[in-house]
């Protein structure tokens, strides 16, 4: 069998440098290696190609769309800088989705394969439509805070803390409200109180 490996390879950078590269340099994206990364204020958003190394003489890679946030890393790393890298790593991360995500998929994601017989024209159409359509509307959503806190689990317990870390007690007082208001576990409602306590929120 003959050894494609070198030829799959090849098209797969120009597919991408002519779809996903080219579409998020132009939006301001910065590049390094696998990660494609934009600072928006505190508000990092970050495009992750993740490829399959197992496969050898074929492309199989998906994406990772995700929103990093200054403001969770100084909430639950204080009095650390945040790292030169920080769009590689999860600890200011605060969303994430896959392919599958914007696809529906309930479990994992989805993976996207290309050989040395894909027809390029017609993945590089496919790429633009996944990033102009799902990924960049996804991610252009956030660009504050607020943006975050209104897309996150409402009620929640990381929306209070975040809520009452930003100074804004009774908005963090009505969270912890609806908090105890639907959960009816004494044990859970106690630790509601704990943590708004914690942060100063009662």
């Amino acid at each position: 069998m003959p050894d494609y490996t070198e030829i799959v390879q090849d098209k797969f950078e120009r597919v991408l440098n002519q779809s996903v590269v080219r579409i998020l340099s132009a939006d301001g994206f910065q590049q390094d290696g696998t990660h494609f990364w934009l600072k928006i204020g505190r508000i990092g958003r970050v495009v992750q190609i993740h490829r399959n190394s197992s496969h050898r003489q074929m492309a199989v890679f998906t994406f990772h769309a995700k929103i990093y946030s200054d403001d969770f890393w100084d909430l639950e790393h204080p009095d650390e800088p945040l790292p030169d890298r920080w769009y590689d790593g999860w600890q200011s991360m605060v969303f994430h989705k896959n392919v599958g995500d914007f696809f529906g998929k309930n479990r994992g994601t989805q993976w996207l394969t290309g050989d040395a017989l894909t027809n390029e024209e017609e993945m590089i159409a496919r790429l633009n439509h996944l990033m102009t359509r799902h990924i960049l509307p996804y991610l252009n959503k956030f660009s504050t805070i607020d943006d975050i806190l209104d897309e996150l689990e409402h009620p929640s317990v990381r929306r209070m803390i975040m809520l009452g870390w930003l100074g804004r007690r009774a908005e963090a007082y009505a969270e912890l409200t609806h908090l105890i208001a639907h959960d009816h576990q004494t044990r859970r409602r106690l630790n509601y109180l704990r943590v708004a306590r914690r942060y100063r929120i009662i």
